[in-house]
């Protein structure tokens, strides 16, 4: 008798307002997949999509997501760690006036910076902002229930 395995895609329990003005989704390379269900839920409002991956021949956007619509950080070109690149993207971003959403889903540490900095010095509130922390740099088996709220 052979073994038996359970395989489960992308939950897509986030539908996101509709009172949005623009949109932010971010995502490292573990949070790729799950942005393809969020994009495609957004309304026609503008919307700014940031991918960070280890390098070009990662470039994979995920099905019914237009190649051209994310902006692409590649971690070899930059020497950098993971998140570094999607924090500077996030930070360089001018943000246009508005009610913005943000979702994104990347390393724990650089999507608690992100979130800290979305709070504290752009006045986002909490309920703008869905945020997945899917791995922790150097730790083994971190949860991928972080949230970043504490």
């Amino acid at each position: 008798m052979g073994h038996r395995i359970i395989v489960a895609g992308p939950r897509g329990d986030w539908e996101p307002p509709k009172d949005g003005d623009w949109y932010l989704v971010a995502a490292d390379d573990t949070g790729i997949p799950a942005t393809g269900r969020v994009l495609q839920a957004l309304p026609d409002r503008p919307c700014s999509a940031i991918f960070e991956v280890a390098g070009k021949t990662e470039r994979r956007p995920p099905p019914g997501v237009n190649e051209d619509l994310p902006t692409w950080l590649f971690r070899e070109q930059e020497n950098s760690h993971a998140g570094q690149l999607l924090e500077e993207a996030v930070r360089a971003i001018d943000f246009p006036a508005g009610r913005c959403y943000v979702w994104m889903a990347l390393e724990s540490g650089a999507m608690r910076r992100i979130r800290r900095y979305l709070l504290e010095e752009m006045d986002l509130l909490p309920e703008q902002m869905v945020t997945r922390g899917y791995w922790k740099l150097g730790v083994p088996d971190h949860p991928d229930g972080d949230y970043g709220q504490e």
